[in-house]
């Protein structure tokens, strides 16, 4: 397949390097028509330049390349390198076309252009495609938080998260123990890193483990979760110790299809 056209996304330059040597030696006769480094010179990129692949790290210096693609709206086919596994699942929502862990080799990169060179022109909304990514959405969910508790670092793992609440500044993990750590995640990210059957973002700032509801009340069409261990601040809409979680209100259809998955 001739005359293919590609651009790199990836903020580390030897991370770039290495694979534009892997692509002249594996294509090349694919054109290399730009280099970006994060998400707004990548929106600026994909505007002016015409190409037919992506090759995209995840984590880029000034945000994820998911942002890139939902400001862009790009349906071009995209590999995806990078050195994070918890990106699997949302990776194949924006046309990705394989999922590759680095440090990458050459032949895993030829696998993933093989891919590509087999379904060119495959969109995420054709049937193939759903196919292709349902066969990666057996992936490892995220299992444990590393926490920082003064000198010393300990763990909770994933069943021993009560809550997770974020605001402008930080976002928090409270334990099923009711102790609060600072994480270094925001709640879009772990929106796709934890294990959907046990945790559900029930609002733009608030993630909750199935396991911390005590029931959920609903009251002049409002419903709130009524937790066992609360997120020990106020909530805004809920009690003003944290025990009752507002429900969006464009999230309580799923919410109430979650409770009783």
């Amino acid at each position: 397949m001739t005359d293919m056209r590609y651009i790199i996304i990836e903020d580390e330059r030897l991370a770039y390097e290495d694979v534009r040597r892997m692509m002249e030696r594996l294509r090349p006769d694919y054109q290399l028509v730009g280099w970006a480094q994060g998400v707004e010179q990548g929106a600026l990129m994909l505007h002016e330049t015409e190409c037919d692949l992506l090759i995209s790290d995840i984590r880029l210096e000034d945000g994820l390349s998911f942002d890139l693609f939902d400001q862009s709206g790009t349906v071009l086919p995209i590999i995806f390198t990078t050195a994070y596994d918890e990106y699997a699942l949302r990776a194949f929502k924006v046309n990705g076309v394989d999922y590759l862990l680095k440090p990458i080799s050459d032949a895993e990169l030829e696998t993933a252009l093989r891919k590509f060179e087999h379904n060119a022109g495959l969109t995420a909304d054709s049937e193939r495609f759903d196919q292709l990514r349902r066969s990666y959405m057996e992936k490892r969910w995220k299992k444990r938080f590393l926490l920082h508790a003064g000198k010393k670092y300990k763990y909770v793992i994933d069943k021993g998260v009560a809550a997770i609440y974020a605001d402008n500044k930080t976002t928090d993990l409270i334990t099923i123990k009711g102790a609060t750590y600072t994480i270094n995640y925001t709640i879009e990210e772990l929106e796709h890193m934890l294990d959907p059957a046990i945790f559900f973002r029930v609002s733009r700032g608030v993630i909750l483990n199935i396991n911390n509801i005590k029931e959920t009340s609903n009251q002049k069409d409002r419903l709130e979760a009524v937790l066992k261990v609360p997120l020990n601040r106020a909530i805004k809409g809920g009690t003003s110790n944290g025990e009752q979680v507002p429900v969006a209100r464009e999230r309580r259809k799923a919410y109430l299809e979650w409770l009783d998955m």
